[in-house]
């Protein structure tokens, strides 16, 4: 039996994910890459910069020859940065933004498992004071991606 391609898709997003650091030639060093999309109050100032992720809705977008699917699936990334606000908080959500962006454009087939992956576009909380607290402050980033694959409509 193969392992599915949402499976490899997914552990491809988890493993460059990981690879997010200044050694590697990134501009942050991401303590954490989870799998799962928390707020920033449910994780401590040591995780952060801390990464998550989850497919969100998968579908369908038609059905194809030879038993085949193409499937749409967004992926929502979160990311939570542990700074003071205003310019500080700008300056590590950039970064981390930058930084997704390349790493996931590396390969947009996802280890030739994907078609295609496609950033759709971010949102941040700068602006806002409500992520400020004892610990300084957090800034937090959602990104939207959307991965385009193929699969059959059989469970082999």
């Amino acid at each position: 039996m193969t392992t599915p391609a949402r499976e490899l898709i997914l552990d491809n997003v988890n493993a460059v994910l990981a690879t997010i650091s200044i050694a590697n030639g990134y501009k942050t060093d991401v303590e954490t890459v989870a799998r799962t999309l928390v707020s920033w109050s449910d994780i401590g100032a040591a995780q952060m910069p801390w990464v998550g992720f989850a497919p969100i809705n998968q579908s369908s977008v038609e059905y194809k020859p030879n038993q085949l699917l193409k499937v749409r699936m967004p992926v929502t990334v979160v990311g939570h940065v542990n700074v003071l606000a205003g310019e500080l908080k700008t300056q590590a959500l950039a970064k981390l933004e930058d930084d997704i962006i390349a790493v996931v454009n590396l390969d947009t087939t996802r280890g030739g498992n994907a078609i295609r992956t496609n950033w759709q576009g971010t949102q941040t909380d700068e602006g806002s004071t409500d992520s400020d607290d004892h610990r300084g402050g957090s800034g937090t980033l959602v990104m939207s991606f959307e991965v385009l694959y193929e699969r059959s409509v059989s469970s082999t």
